[in-house]
């Protein structure tokens, strides 16, 4: 046949070795053969063609069967039947009497003189038939008997027992009944295995993963709409103040449509890697077995008695090793382990072995964990946080009291030295108009008046104040600007209120679309 792992001609042969027909091979499996080893109870070696097991027992059979019809034909003759004399009318009428009847007899006394009329009628010898028959029963037991022998089909398996037997003996004959079937039972689950092994290699060879969707109603290709990705609401317009509020549901909108995207991405992912195993062999990195627990046991009294033993032994070990854990002289991943190893000498089912083998990983996991904290320690720990919040608190408290404090003060220095600068520019002002007067009269007593050591440019004054303003207004607009800040309330464990933080503001993008938050 060549290499089975290549696709070579698959041929039809007959029992004589005559090649009937050849055709490529379709499917390309490993093993070649597009059919399991077939399930035969008795095999031949050197061929594949199934035995009958009733050919093995079919003399027996015929033999049986020739016993019954036996059986049959001497029990259609085993009739009461005999004969009397032809002028003995008196017999005649007692024969053809019901039961319980009785009919009148002449001349008694003759009949009784010739010896009754037991010697007047001879009867069928049915006692010869009585005994070929229980010969003929017994030789169909016998045969019987040998028929179970070969077949190995034993009484309990059969639903047949006697009373008298003792329990020790129905359990001795289950066990090897069930030696037999449990033989037939691995075949089936051998013949299960090879076919599930060839649908693995089968499916991702042969079926698209169209095909496959369609068929299992699982998703394996994405929609388009997994392939579109999910976009980001649009930022505000540059420049643009949002409300808090608002400034609130455009971060929540962003967020929303990040994890929606991020779910998008991993979809994709998952998909991909389902497409890449599908179209793997899968028969080249798994194993494909059918465990004996999925099929049906004779022997379910002696399942239960072991559950029942299993149960009773791990009570028992529990109640012991309980307290050994509690006073810390056993650790729980230690008596989960001896537990566990003992636990697997029991057939407890795959599922149970899991979650045994679950239940020691966890020990295993916890026991590299540090131990956990006393109540005390806990407690302490909650105290101690508290007042480190409590002290936060406070510091924060303190520190916008002060800046508060500071900006205060600094608007207070600032409008006392603009009230200042607003007397002294009066004074100057009474100043210069006292002069001026003191000039007029000067002049009308035609005397030149001396220079102003002390005269007023109103321009720059004017320019002094104004700046001074905008600075002042400047000042106040930062202040406001701070205390209306949108501001995140911190909580510690305990969910009280510690200490407000201004919220962070993501910046504006230059050039970007106006949206409906800045309405």
């Amino acid at each position: 046949m060549g290499n089975l792992g290549q696709e070579q001609p698959q041929g039809l042969i007959d029992d004589n070795g005559v090649v009937l027909k050849k055709v490529d091979d379709p499917l390309g499996l490993t093993d070649f053969f597009c059919i399991p080893a077939p399930v035969q109870p008795i095999e031949l070696t050197g061929r594949l063609m199934p035995v009958n097991p009733f050919s093995i027992y079919s003399k027996l059979a015929d033999e049986l069967d020739l016993t019954t019809k036996r059986i049959r034909i001497i029990t259609n003759h085993m009739r009461v039947k005999g004969w009397y004399p032809g002028d003995a009318g008196d017999i005649a009428n007692m024969l053809a009497a019901e039961d319980a009847e009785f009919v009148p007899i002449g001349n008694a006394d003759i009949w009784a003189a010739n010896g009754g009329l037991s010697g007047a009628v001879a009867f069928w010898p049915v006692e010869k038939f009585i005994a070929v028959l229980r010969e003929l029963y017994g030789a169909r037991e016998q045969t019987k008997q040998a028929i179970y022998e070969i077949t190995g089909i034993s009484d309990i398996v059969r639903g047949a027992s006697q009373a008298s037997e003792t329990a020790t003996a129905q359990n001795i004959k289950t066990q090897w009944g069930s030696l037999r079937i449990q033989k037939m039972q691995r075949m089936m689950e051998r013949c299960a295995r090879d076919i599930f092994v060839m649908m693995a290699e089968i499916i991702p060879a042969k079926f698209s993963h169209e095909t496959l969707q369609q068929m299992t109603g699982v998703q394996i290709l994405p929609t388009q709409q997994d392939l579109t990705p999910v976009q980001p609401p649009p930022p505000p317009p540059q420049g643009a103040q949002l409300p808090p509020q608002a400034q609130q549901q455009y971060q929540a909108a962003v967020q929303a449509a990040q994890q929606a995207e991020q779910q998008r991405q991993a979809k994709l992912a998952k998909l991909q890697s389902i497409q890449q195993l599908l179209t793997q062999r899968l028969a080249m990195m798994y194993r494909i077995d059918v465990e004996s627990d999925s099929t049906v046991k004779a022997d379910l009294t002696r399942q239960k008695a072991e559950t029942a033993e299993f149960m009773q032994a791990a009570g028992a070990y529990w109640a012991a090793v309980g307290p050994l854990i509690q006073q810390g002289e056993m650790s729980k991943e230690v008596a989960i382990e001896i537990f566990a190893a003992n636990a697997r000498l029991f057939n407890l089912g795959k599922s149970v072995e899991d979650v045994l083998e679950k239940m020691v990983t966890d020990a295993k996991a916890k026991a590299d964990q540090p131990p956990p904290a006393s109540a005390e320690q806990q407690k302490a720990q909650a105290d101690a946080k508290a007042r480190e919040a409590d002290q936060a608190a406070k510091a924060a408290d303190a520190k916008i009291k002060q800046d508060a404090a500071a900006q205060d003060m600094q608007f207070k220095r600032e409008s006392h030295e603009m009230t200042m600068a607003e007397k002294r520019l009066d004074l100057q002002a009474k100043r210069q108009a006292a002069r001026i007067d003191q000039n007029q009269v000067l002049l009308a007593n035609a005397i030149v008046p001396p220079p102003d050591p002390e005269q007023i440019d109103g321009q720059a004054v004017l320019r002094e104040m104004a700046a001074q303003r905008d600075q002042f207004g400047q000042l106040l607009a930062a202040l406001i600007h701070e205390l209306s800040k949108p501001k995140q309330i911190v909580r510690d464990a305990q969910g009280r209120a510690v200490t407000a933080v201004p919220m962070q503001i993501p910046q504006q993008t230059p050039g970007a679309p106006a949206n409906g938050y800045n309405q």
